[in-house]
């Protein structure tokens, strides 16, 4: 057991009303909070000031409307608790309400207003509740959830009462009420374990639960807050989180109280998001902000569209904590890189707050997602599992969690799963829950037992998964009563098509809103991979959800990509078609009629049901033959239905003509995949035949770069029995002698090939791979067939100038290649391994770096026929996987290679060799090209080695998708150090070369015709102005490490240069 007992601050028993008091008479006329008022984008945000005096002054003129409406006064010393529901939107108003209740010794119970009037209603009898404070909005909300004979106040009437009535001066008068400070030490402890303020559990488990936070626990709350230097003193915080949230009662009660700082209260109806907080921290003093938020508004931040504004304001604020939930990889290492402090807050209504950690400079790398547990508890860790991960406890010690759940030891059990970290002994990694709970992006959470069993009463559904912890919206893969078979796309979406009725009529209205399914991320279980049972019948969630991680990862991107249905398909080409359909499926989405005009965040849209909108616009301009990437924030910059079908008409109307080739080049492509789908044929294994003893590979393109050096890394394998190296007529010289020669353009080992080649290890064969039996007589294309064990397809015309029909006959090779694999008579069919390109997304128009994923649609391909041919095959690959044929298939997407180290072989044709010898001739390098990810050929021959075993490996071999993988230098060299390090090595060399700008660079390339990059003018203009999207390599860094990591050093440059200038 872990404790952790300084000495604390706030250890006097104190009430709140009396601290309130004596922190506003030491500084009456101090600024203590901020009123901000947002009436939306098209309206500039107002700030205003509020004093103590102010603020006492409010709070009184509240107690006063509460005491006459409720016809009670302030409670005294030893009177039964007086508890007074709220139910309205956090703002100011809310804050005074809250305080006019704690300072009459009343206790505010604060209930969330997103709970359903059932939670409500739940909530307010456990607690025995006959008293309501409601606002306009919520006001129906309140009266569907009260008994008939309880009390609510609307605070209408205290607007009312302040324009009829001069408010009295709140410090003078606040000792009326009561006998503040007057208690005897006795009663004032008694009183302090009062309630003060009552809040509730989430509701993920079921009704919400009351949580009592008495005047000590809150105390406790700003002693710890103190400990862990939580808030900067004086400092002005910014807070998304409601004040019905325990962390918006945590911060809004210790930034005055403990820390002598300014809260800021928004009063807006448009739901938290990046947009409303850029606007609005876009109006404070900066290096006095702080900000807590959730993680999703942070991954809003730096995937949208503001991403670098957003960023440069984030990083001149003191703090960005954020909390709920985690925060991605790729969103965290992104804002800490960028200087960006963050602090990252974890606790539950339950326990108050049970960690924190912040950034600074001396921070390494990953650190921000590391947890420290504060002091003041004792921590008990539950072995949980296999390995080192632990469940968390929380026993009394100096403090005491709110509520008790654990008997052995005596305690409060988070349910919460925790690692440690590697190195760094007391940090902590949140790993996710112990219980049946997703936790969404926003901090909102998803009861799965609920859910599962609503599912579950279905007579077509047997079994059900929930997944979308750290997304957006949470899914589900059901498992049939009947398995699909054959399980194919069609079968699947014809399943779907008779669960869906019951899911959006009997699921769906019986879950809170935040946990609805959409069709999108439905998917369903495949016979061949059945859900993982235990001992005990129930489903083993974390390893069944990595089974379908793929199909997960596909759909959600399914979703963000091309949208989906909330409403009968509008037409392909009628803008007035786009936008009835954008009124009907914003009703649908909402769930009653909405008005052009109405205010669809007012009408009850929140920021999930933004994200469905979102994903219906994109629907209806895909199918309108529009393919803009809509904005993450489009709802929230036309936040009603007119302005919607105002963008959307706009999209239309005013669509450029190169959208409609774009449009046409996307169909272009899918006929092309769907036209070598053609009669596919499917793996029959012939009984009883087993595979040789040995890996028998074949590998075509075996002359060129990567293939070469492939090949021989190959033969240095002793498992490898027999290499087949395919490779198309070349006229004038003999397959042998060009096989030859690459191996000695790279320094490889010809002694090793012609040995191999005598002995029969390794055979030559010359192909046709456009026809389907590869232009090989029956007996060799036998021989393939009968020995191979694993395919690696390699070879692929190289040029960016060609459009898509030149490459067809390469996309027919890989095709001929499937079936190939597929004739095999073995048990399992030989593995298929599909080299693409990072052209295929080179285009990727997000932040983060690209999936290593399949991608539904060709809009991120760079636009050449070379990007869009690998694509296409990527498909075919693809979809020749999960048409469940028997084909086990791998896409490996390679980066820019570099030449081998040994010898600066690198390929002239392409692009950097190009360039090398285009300085040389003209004598100036580009000083500003974007940084270089080299990844010299001969380590990625090796990493290509270690990824085709891996994948073929008959335990983690997949026959339901092809498993994706990602082949590029992991470090980024700057261009400053390679431009310098090409133009010494020409001075060097006899070549004198200056560094210039990339654009008087290419101004020299176009006048001169015979420059060798003319015919590369197009894709460096472009590369120029847009560089290459960065892989994601998580999957490939879990096979081989860091082999990915090469620096590109000024010694191999000197090598790429000189052999680039030979000859």
């Amino acid at each position: 057991m872990v404790s952790l007992a300084p000495r604390f601050a706030f250890r006097e028993d104190v009430l709140l009303p009396e601290l309130i008091l004596r922190t506003a008479i030491a500084s009456p006329d101090r600024v203590v909070c901020l009123s901000l008022d947002d009436l939306g984008p098209d309206h500039k945000p107002t700030l205003t000031s509020v004093t103590w005096r102010q603020l006492l002054t409010d709070i009184l003129d509240a107690a006063d409307f509460f005491m006459e409406s409720f016809s009670n006064g302030p409670r005294k010393a030893g009177e039964p608790e007086m508890m007074v529901a709220i139910v309205a939107r956090t703002n100011y108003q809310y804050y005074v309400t809250m305080l006019a209740l704690v300072m009459l010794r009343w206790t505010a119970f604060v209930i969330s207003p997103r709970n359903s009037s059932a939670a409500v209603s739940s909530l307010i009898q456990a607690a025995g509740v006959t008293r309501m404070v409601v606002d306009a909005e919520y006001a129906s909300l309140g009266a569907a959830s009260a008994d008939p004979s309880t009390t609510i106040v609307h605070l209408s009437g205290l607007d009312a009462r302040k324009t009829s009535k001069t408010a009295k001066d709140g410090l003078s008068h606040w000792q009326e009420f009561s006998d503040l400070g007057k208690l005897d030490e006795i009663t004032t402890k008694e009183e302090v374990l009062h309630t003060a303020v009552c809040l509730h559990s989430s509701g993920s488990t079921g009704h919400p639960k009351i949580v009592r936070w008495s005047h000590r626990i809150i105390l406790d709350t700003m002693a710890m807050f103190v400990s862990a230097d939580v808030i900067t003193p004086k400092s002005t915080m910014y807070s998304t989180l409601p004040l019905s949230h325990s962390m918006g009662v945590a911060y809004s009660l210790s930034t005055p109280l403990a820390f002598e700082g300014v809260y800021t209260f928004i009063n807006t109806r448009q739901p938290p998001s990046a947009s409303v907080l850029l606007r609005h921290c876009s109006l404070l003093e900066l290096p006095s902000v702080e900000i807590l938020c959730p993680g999703s508004i942070l991954e809003d931040v730096v995937s949208g569209d503001s991403r670098e504004t957003g960023v440069h304001l984030l990083r001149q604020v003191r703090t960005v904590t954020y909390g709920g939930c985690g925060l991605r990889q790729t969103t965290g290492d992104l804002l800490s890189k960028e200087g960006v402090v963050l602090g990252l807050m974890y606790g539950s209504t339950e326990t108050r707050a049970l960690a924190f950690t912040k950034t600074t400079k001396s921070s390494e790398p990953g650190d921000w997602q590391y947890i420290e547990l504060l002091p003041g508890f004792n921590y008990h860790l539950k072995p949980f599992g296999e390995g080192e991960m632990k469940e968390l406890v929380v026993v009394p010690d100096v403090f005491s969690p709110a509520t008790f759940n654990h008997k052995e030891p005596h305690g409060c059990a988070t349910g919460d799963v925790l690692s440690p970290h590697p190195s760094k002994e007391g940090l902590w990694k949140h790993e996710g829950r112990a219980d049946d709970v997703t936790v969404l992006s926003n901090g909102e959470k998803t009861d799965n037992n609920k859910l599962t069993e609503l599912l579950r009463q279905s007579p077509l559904i047997e079994n059900a998964l929930i997944f979308g912890a750290g997304q957006f919206m949470n899914g589900v893969i059901v498992a049939p009563v009947d398995p699909i078979n054959p399980y194919t796309p069609q079968t699947v979406s014809a399943y779907i098509d008779t669960v869906w009725p019951y899911i959006t009529e009997k699921v769906n209205p019986s879950i809170p809103q935040h946990s609805r399914l959409v069709r999108p991320l439905v998917l369903v279980v495949d016979p061949a991979r059945p859900l993982l049972i235990t001992d005990k019948n129930t489903v083993k969630t974390r390893l069944s959800i990595a089974l379908y991680q793929n199909e997960i990862d596909a759909a959600y991107r399914r979703f963000e990509e091309v949208g989906f249905d909330e409403a009968v398909a509008p037409g392909e080409d009628l803008a007035d078609d786009t936008s009835r359909y954008i009124r009907t499926a914003v009703s649908n989405i909402i769930g009653r009629k909405v008005d052009d005009s109405e205010d669809l965040f007012s009408a009850g849209l929140d920021s999930l049901l933004a994200m469905r909108v979102r994903a219906a616009v994109t629907h209806a301009l895909r199918r309108a033959g529009n393919n803009t990437d809509v904005p993450r924030n489009v709802v929230f910059n036309n936040p009603t239905v007119s302005e919607l079908m105002d963008y959307a008409r706009g999209q239309v109307s005013s669509r450029p003509s190169s959208s409609q080739s774009n449009f046409d080049v996307e169909q272009q492509i899918e006929d092309i995949i769907e036209e070598h789908l053609a009669d596919l044929p499917v793996h029959n294994p012939v009984p009883g035949v087993e595979r040789l003893v040995g890996d028998v590979y074949v590998v075509t393109g075996t002359t060129g770069s990567l293939g070469s050096v492939f090949v021989s890394r190959l033969l240095e394998k002793p498992e490898v029995s027999k290499v087949y190296m395919l490779n198309r007529r070349h006229k004038g010289e003999s397959l042998r002698k060009r096989q030859i020669r690459a191996f000695e353009d790279k320094g490889l080992d010809i002694d090793a090939l012609e040995l191999a080649l005598e002995t029969d290890r390794a055979q030559l064969l010359q192909v046709d791979l456009t026809r389907k039996d590869l232009g090989l007589n029956h007996r060799t294309y036998d021989q393939l067939r009968t020995q191979a064990t694993h395919i690696v397809h390699i070879a692929w015309l190289l040029n960016f100038n060609r459009i898509l029909s030149s490459f067809t006959p390469h996309i027919a090779s890989t095709r001929h290649l499937i079936s190939l694999a597929l004739a095999s008579p073995f048990q399992r069919s030989p593995h298929l391994t599909f080299i693409s390109s990072i052209a295929a997304v080179g285009a990727w128009p997000f932040r983060a770096p690209v999936p290593e994923a399949a991608l539904i649609r060709p809009t991120a391909c760079l636009p050449q026929g070379y990007a869009h041919s690998k694509f296409a095959a990527e498909r075919v690959v693809e979809e020749a996987v999960v048409r469940g044929t028997g084909l086990s298939a791998a896409v490996v997407r390679v980066g820019q290679l570099g030449g081998v180290e040994a010898t600066g072989a690198w390929a002239r044709t392409e692009h950097v060799p190009a360039l090398i010898r285009s300085c040389a001739q003209v004598g100036v390098v580009p000083k500003d090209l974007p940084d270089a990810r080299w990844l010299p050929v001969n380590v990625a021959a090796d990493v290509l080695c270690s990824l085709v075993a891996e994948a073929s490996n008959p335990e983690s071999r997949r026959y339901s998708a092809p498993t994706f993988y990602h082949l590029e230098n992991a470090l980024s060299t700057p261009w400053s150090l390679v431009s310098s390090a090409i133009a010494s090595s020409l001075s060097a060399s006899g070549k004198p070369a200056r560094l210039v700008s990339t654009s008087e660079w290419l101004r020299g390339v176009r006048v001169r015709p015979e420059d060798p990059v003319a015919p590369l003018l197009e894709f460096f203009e472009s590369y120029a102005r847009r560089p290459m999207p960065v892989l994601d390599m998580s999957q490939t860094r879990g096979v081989v490490g860091t082999r990915v990591e090469c620096g590109v050093s000024e010694e191999l440059v000197r090598r790429y240069v000189e052999y680039a200038c030979r000859g």
